[in-house]
Order: C-alpha cells, then sequence, then structure tokens
C-alpha cells in the first residue's frame, strides 16, 4: 500500500499539467490583485477568453521544461556515482548478472536515469548472449534509441507550442469577425472609426501567442542542449566503464564477431533442439509410462473382474455341486440304509431259516438216529425170526415199525425227504 501510495505522489509531482495549471492559477490570481501591473500584462494576458487558454497551455510547456530541467540537474549529480565496483567472475554472463543484481538494489528513484537504464540494456545484452560481442555496436544502437526516446519525451510540449499560435490567430480570426459584425450600413462612417478604433486590440491575442512560443522555444533550446550533453556522458562513462568491466568485447574485428556470433547462435541452436529432443523424449516416455500404466490398471480392472465372475461362477458351481453331493450323499446313504435294513432282515430271516433247518436237522438227526435202532431193532428180530420160522408175525412187525416211523415223518414241517440207507443188505433178512 505504501509504495503504491508512493508512485502516486511521484507521478503526481512529475506531472506537468498539474504544475503548469497551478503556476497558471497563481499568475492570474497575482494578475488580478493589481501585483503584477494594471496595464500591460492585463491587457495581453487578461484581455480575451483565448488569452487565458494561451497562457495556462504556456504555464504547462513551461512546467515541463522545468521538470525536464530539474531531472536533468539531479541526474548530472548522480552520474559520478557508479553503481558497478569490481568483478569477482571471470565469464561475461556471470559478471553481466552481478552487475544487474547491483542495479535493483538502487532506490526507485535511480531506475529512471539515462545512465542506469543504458547501463541495464548493455549488461541484458551481455547476460542474454553470454559474451560481450558486439557490444560497442548495441552500445550505438542504446544511444540512437536513447536519442529517439527524448525526442518523444517532448510530445507535450511540442503539442502546445503548436497549438499557442493556432490559439492566437483564432482569438484574432474571432476578434475580427466579431467587429465586422458590429458594423453599421446605415452609419458607416462612424462605425468604421470603431470598428478601425477596436480593431488593433484584436491583434492582442496574436502577439501574446507569438511572444509565448519565443519563449518556449529559447527555454527548450537551453534544456535540450544540456540534455544533449548528458547523453554524452552517459555514452562516455557507460562505454569506459563496460570497456573495464568486458576488455575484449568492444575490440573484436567485425567478421571475427560475425563468425563468433554465428557459431555463438549456432551452439546454442543445437543446444536448444537437444534440449527440445530431451524434452520430447521426456514427454514421449512419461505419455508411455502413463499409457502402460493406464492400460496395466486397466488390464488388472478387468482382470480382477473376470476372476471375480469366475470365482462367483466357480462358487455357485461348487455349490450347487455341493449340493447334488450331499443330495446324492443323502439320497445313496438312505438307499444304503434301506439295503443295510433290507439285508440285515434277510439276514435275520435266513438266520431263522438256518435255525429251523437246523432244528429240523436235529429232527433228522434223531429220525435217523431211531430208524438206525429200529433197524437194528428190526435186524435182530428178523434174526430172530429167521431162527424161530415166525415168518409172518415178522412181516406184520415190520409193517407195524414201517407205519410208526411213517408216522413220525409226517410231523416234521421240512419237505425235504430223508433217504435212510440200510447198513444191511437186505438178503439179510431174508
Amino acid at each position: 500500500m505504501v509504495s503504491h501510495l508512493q508512485r502516486w505522489i511521484e507521478a503526481v509531482a512529475r506531472s506537468a499539467i498539474l504544475w503548469g495549471l497551478a503556476a497558471s492559477g497563481v499568475f492570474y490570481a497575482l494578475l488580478h490583485a493589481g501585483l503584477l501591473g494594471r496595464a500591460f500584462l492585463p491587457r495581453y494576458c487578461a484581455g480575451h477568453p483565448v488569452a487565458y487558454l494561451e497562457t495556462t497551455m504556456f504555464f504547462v510547456a513551461l512546467a515541463s521544461l522545468v521538470l525536464k530541467s530539474i531531472d536533468l540537474f539531479n541526474q548530472s549529480l548522480s552520474l559520478g556515482e557508479s553503481p558497478l565496483g569490481n568483478a569477482r567472475e571471470t565469464e561475461p554472463a556471470e559478471v553481466a548478472q552481478a552487475m544487474l543484481r547491483r542495479l535493483d538494489r538502487l532506490p526507485p528513484r535511480r531506475a529512471r536515469e539515462y545512465y542506469i537504464q543504458r547501463l541495464r540494456a548493455a549488461l541484458d545484452y551481455v547476460a542474454v548472449r553470454g559474451s560481450a560481442d558486439g557490444l560497442d555496436d548495441e552500445l550505438k544502437y542504446l544511444a540512437d534509441l536513447e536519442v529517439a526516446r527524448v525526442h518523444a519525451s517532448y510530445g507535450l510540449f511540442r503539442v502546445v507550442l503548436w497549438a499557442i499560435p493556432i490559439l492566437g490567430f483564432l482569438g484574432t480570426v474571432i476578434g475580427i469577425t466579431m467587429a465586422l459584425n458590429g458594423v453599421d450600413l446605415q452609419a458607416p462612417d462612424q462605425s468604421m472609426v470603431h470598428v478601425l478604433t477596436g480593431l488593433g486590440l484584436k491583434f492582442d491575442t496574436t502577439a501574446l501567442a507569438l511572444t509565448l512560443s519565443m519563449i518556449l522555444m529559447f527555454a527548450h533550446f537551453l534544456v535540450d542542449r544540456n540534455e544533449t550533453a548528458l547523453l554524452e556522458r552517459v555514452d562516455n562513462q557507460v562505454g569506459r566503464e563496460l570497456g573495464t568491466l568486458f576488455p575484449y568485447g568492444p575490440s573484436f574485428d567485425g567478421q571475427t564477431a560475425a563468425v563468433r556470433r554465428m557459431a555463438e547462435a549456432v551452439i546454442r541452436s543445437a543446444e536448444q533442439l537437444v534440449e527440445r529432443q530431451t524434452e520430447l523424449w521426456q514427454e514421449a516416455m512419461e505419455a508411455a509410462n502413463e499409457r502402460w500404466t493406464r492400460l496395466a490398471e486397466e488390464a488388472s480392472v478387468s482382470l480382477q473382474t473376470a476372476l471375480a465372475d469366475s470365482l462367483q461362477s466357480h462358487a455357485r458351481e461348487l455349490a450347487a455341486a455341493e449340493q447334488a453331493f450331499a443330495e446324492k450323499s443323502r439320497q445313496q446313504w438312505a438307499a444304503l440304509q434301506q439295503t443295510l435294513s433290507a439285508g440285515f432282515e434277510a439276514l435275520t430271516a435266513a438266520q431263522e431259516a438256518l435255525a429251523r433247518r437246523v432244528e429240523v436237522l436235529d429232527r433228522a438227526t434223531d429220525a435217523t438216529t431211531q430208524v438206525a435202532r429200529l433197524e437194528e431193532t428190526l435186524n435182530r428180530n428178523l434174526a430172530a425170526l429167521a431162527g424161530a420160522n415166525h415168518f409172518e408175525e415178522t412181516v406184520m412187525s415190520l409193517a407195524a415199525a414201517i407205519h410208526l416211523l411213517t408216522a413220525r415223518l409226517t410231523e416234521t414241517p421240512v419237505a425235504s425227504v430223508v433217504q435212510l440207507e440200510s447198513p444191511r443188505p437186505v438178503k439179510q433178512a431174508a
């Protein structure tokens, strides 16, 4: 905030229009107070509205010259205070950059000096090019450019200097026109005497304009000569100081300097091409890296999605298979249970049948034992009968035994027929 206010105050302090209007106001205040006379200056400076405008513009132009003179005087006093010191660096570019840093530390009021501006422009040239080759030509170019800027700085003054005589002639023309319009054709003699008597006063604006223009021209001549002398001093001092900093810069031969500049330009172009190629390679590598990274991410996402889908599908299939296996296992277990139950039932039935058969066999064994006993008894009886010759009784006894044996065998539940072999041949019974 303080810097902006300070710059605004400095801009107002350097404003020629503001100081010209203030000086014009003071002049007319003194004039109307009668402190500057009562006849001559009031007639020419306050006798017509155009005269007020001419005088005001004169003071604006004069203020610009006064401000310019004060600035030139201050620059002349500061010209001996060189901001450059001894250079510790060896390369011209490093020296120039060091000197530019010193110039940056100067107060803002010195930044507008011709000397500081010329030094800054020359050091910028050396810092940018990296060498002091062609610095002599650059200084001449900067001097010509400074002359052009100085000429442009008098723009407001030249406009005012051109406008003041025009305003004087304009005031005269207006006065003559108004005087001629006041001619009375009915009394031409009296009106012409009146017109000719006041016509001399109508040229006062032209006389004032010419006088003020002459004063401004002389003042401009003095200021311009002082400024030209200052620029010459600036040229000499800048050339001398830069010649000390860069002793080989301005002394190169023209062709050698041109060849060296061309070589440096080729080197800079090659360096720029290499840097540009490196940047392009870096950009290509970064783009390829980004592309590979993006593709890898996309592939990873696709793989994760496919793997997740596959795992979900496999999980569903595994769940279905597990469910089917469980169902089939339940069915097989139920069938196995049924089979085992049927087997147990069949085994129980077989055990029961085997028990019944064992019982039948026991009975058959008993029956066989009884038959053997009967047969033995029969054989004894037959032997007895054979000895006693009681054959018919023996046959009857045998029939009764057979009937008895048949009745015993009929009581057993097994349908199997037990065949009994006689241990003795039938011929013995005979």
